[in-house]
């Protein structure tokens, strides 16, 4: 190949990029063609490229299908990576693309025939590599507009312990990153599509406009085949965004998550696994996947103007949550169908802990751990809408187990402590539906709550008398749009996200 048809261009320019920036780059839009597959040898000068990248250096890449990249680090500032054209630059086989420096972007990829690289960073590692296909390290990094596309396509055996790996498709674990216009669609094997690794040290991540689809847990009889023992382990860890750990669950955040449009998550119960302080989860929606929102770990969230749509699912759910100091207003829930003792339309759960005596969870206090479960206090619940769930609003019952791989149950749990109800509408009017799924014994039982102006129509399971502050009477119902709104309750003011205004737009027509 000739210098002047190098694969790569390369641009030294100053500044850092925007993500308002990405589509003024000279970067052309072009029909959509039949790719050529790019020779092993161009393959490699486009890798050594990537790897050699300069401060404030542009990378243009040349149309095709460049295959086994391999782990590639670009540890320069201000580096963008983008195709010449939109839609015609296909990353397949084996790849991992890191960004360490600051400033940097990828915009307008696409991976498809391929899967992470999981191969072990050195040889000391006893783990694969589970950090999948985009890594975000450094500061202020920037993933968008791009697509991954049924990523699938890498070794997948159990190691010595029976654990399957659990690999996602995208890391976030830098500061100030952003992930941002993306299509991540059809994950099959264990881990998430994105994992948001925070710590001691706010991260201020934001996750915003992606499309999150079918994440459907298609190794579930591979296995079973497995160690039983394992199995639990093996079937978790398949949520569609993972933010946080137990271990840094008492250190703020500041990520956001917002407008994405989460539809078909299947993986497991949590759709959505929070667990860490002060993050918000905002203007999203979420349809047709039998998993929910779960403030699993962490205090201090927002979780404020999503719509959650059912669509009939079995198996779907809402909102549940553990901790303190959450405020959970404008939600739009209707049509969930979760049943049993943890899904819901908007599920209280219990805790391991005595917190109205003030006992915190501690890591060094056995069988109370970071990693259990967080009784629930000072909690906000305002201006909801749960409308038409098997499970509209619940007490939860579940008892907890001493960990995740055994069934021993611990000895005594305590119900949610100091929750505010205000203005909330729950509706129940189809068949098969519950307002309220209250607590069936005293030990249940909500302590000190707060009602004020909330309308629970409809059946209702272990609540004979409605608490002052709640009524049960037929009022007027209107339609606006999908939604339906109520005067005086409820969720106002929300956008639905679908595909014309959320995810990667590189095949959209205009």
């Amino acid at each position: 190949m000739q210098l002047k048809n190098l694969l790569i261009t390369a641009l030294i320019l100053t500044g850092a990029f925007s993500g308002s920036l990405l589509r003024a780059q000279e970067a052309k839009e072009v029909e959509s063609k039949e790719l050529e597959t790019i020779s092993p040898e161009d393959t490699e000068i486009l890798r050594k490229r990537l790897t050699g990248a300069q401060d404030n250096e542009t990378i243009l890449i040349e149309d095709g299908i460049y295959r086994d990249l391999g782990r590639i680090e670009i540890k320069a500032d201000n580096v963008l990576v983008s195709p010449e054209n939109r839609g015609q630059v296909v990353f397949s086989g084996s790849v991992q693309i890191v960004l360490r420096g600051r400033g940097s972007t990828l915009d307008s990829l696409i991976f498809r025939d391929g899967g992470p690289v999981i191969d072990r960073r050195n040889p000391t590692d006893v783990r694969s590599d589970i950090r999948g296909a985009v890594v975000l390290y450094g500061e202020g990094n920037t993933f968008s507009n791009s697509i991954i596309e049924e990523f699938n396509q890498y070794p997948y055996e159990a190691d010595i312990n029976g654990e399957y790996p659990n690999v996602r498709w995208v890391t976030v674990a830098g500061t100030g990153s952003k992930v941002i216009g993306n299509t991540l669609d059809g994950k099959y094997k264990r881990g998430a599509f994105l994992v948001v690794q925070t710590g001691e040290d706010r991260d201020d991540s934001l996750i915003q406009n992606n499309i999150f689809r079918n994440l459907i847990p298609r190794d579930l009889d591979l296995i079973r085949e497995g160690s039983p023992e394992m199995f639990r382990t093996n079937a978790n860890d398949r949520q569609a965004i993972r933010l946080g750990d137990a271990r840094y669950s008492r250190c703020d955040s500041g990520a956001i998550i917002k407008d994405n449009l989460f539809d078909t998550i299947d993986g497991e119960l949590e759709m959505i696994s929070l667990k860490a302080s002060a993050v918000s989860f905002e203007g999203n929606t979420l349809r047709n996947s039998s998993s929910m929102i779960s403030l699993r770990h962490g205090s201090n969230m927002t979780i404020r103007d999503n719509v959650i749509l059912g669509d009939g699912k079995s198996g779907s759910g809402g909102i549940r949550f553990y901790d303190e100091g959450h405020i959970i207003e404008n939600n739009y829930i209707q049509g969930v169908l979760g049943s049993g003792e943890t899904r819901g339309g908007l599920v209280v759960n219990t805790g391991v802990n005595d917190v109205q005596n003030g006992e915190p969870l501690d890591n060094g206090t056995p069988g109370k751990e970071l990693n259990k479960q967080w009784t629930p206090m000072n909690i906000t619940i305002a201006n909801n809408s749960i409308i038409d769930c098997r499970q509209g609003f619940m007490l939860s019952t579940k008892t907890h187990k001493t960990s995740l791989t055994e069934d021993t149950p611990v000895e005594l749990v305590y119900p949610g402590v100091n929750i505010t109800f205000e203005n909330n509408l729950i509706l129940a009017r189809e068949n098969h539906t519950l307002a309220v799924k209250g607590a069936p014994s005293r030990e249940f039982e909500l302590i000190d709550p707060v009602f004020k102006n909330n309308l629970f129509a409809g059946p209702r399971e272990h609540m004979d008398h409605l608490p002052e502050g709640v009524s049960d009477e037929s009022i007027p119902v209107e339609r606006n749009g999908i939604f339906l709104e109520a005067e005086d309750y409820g969720a106002r003011n929300l956008v639905l996200r679908t595909d014309e205004n959320t995810g990667s737009d590189i095949f959209r027509a205009p």
